[in-house]
């Protein structure tokens, strides 16, 4: 029997195919290949052709639906990775901020401030209307 095979509107497949008995043309969706039907036109008992485009199309289906799995598989570690990475940093970072709030100044650090202050000193005189922070002034 010669039929043939086609994509129909939403992504389903249907076979068309004549009656082996009165020639009628006949469609059926793929789904139906290998079982047995009445012809609409004459009552003829046929089986509609096509399994073996059926098992293709399935096995299409299948290795496309493990296809997208594992893509999705592979995003969901991408991203728990980067949150891990993220975690991780985001701990490093705590811990060296508590260690910098625990440890006292360095002789450096205090020489630096020591040095900073020599400069402010010595670069500007400083006016009694500079000492005032608002409504308080310093005495002078």
């Amino acid at each position: 029997m010669k039929y043939q095979v086609r994509k129909a509107s939403g992504g389903k497949r249907i076979v068309s195919f004549q009656c082996p008995a009165c020639s009628s043309e006949i469609e059926s969706p793929l789904e139906d290949a290998g079982q047995a039907f009445d012809c609409p036109s004459c009552a003829h008992k046929f089986v509609t052709p096509g399994l073996p485009e059926m098992q293709q199309w399935r096995n299409e289906q299948i290795e496309a639906e493990a296809k997208r799995t594992e893509e999705q598989r592979a995003r969901e570690a991408r991203a728990a990775e980067m949150n891990r990475v993220k975690a991780e940093t985001a701990a490093q970072q705590r811990a060296a901020a508590a260690k910098a709030a625990a440890e006292p100044p360095s002789y450096s650090d205090i020489t630096d401030g020591a040095k900073l202050l020599r400069f402010l000193a010595a670069s500007s005189t400083p006016s009694p209307s500079s000492l005032c922070l608002g409504a308080s002034c310093w005495p002078g």
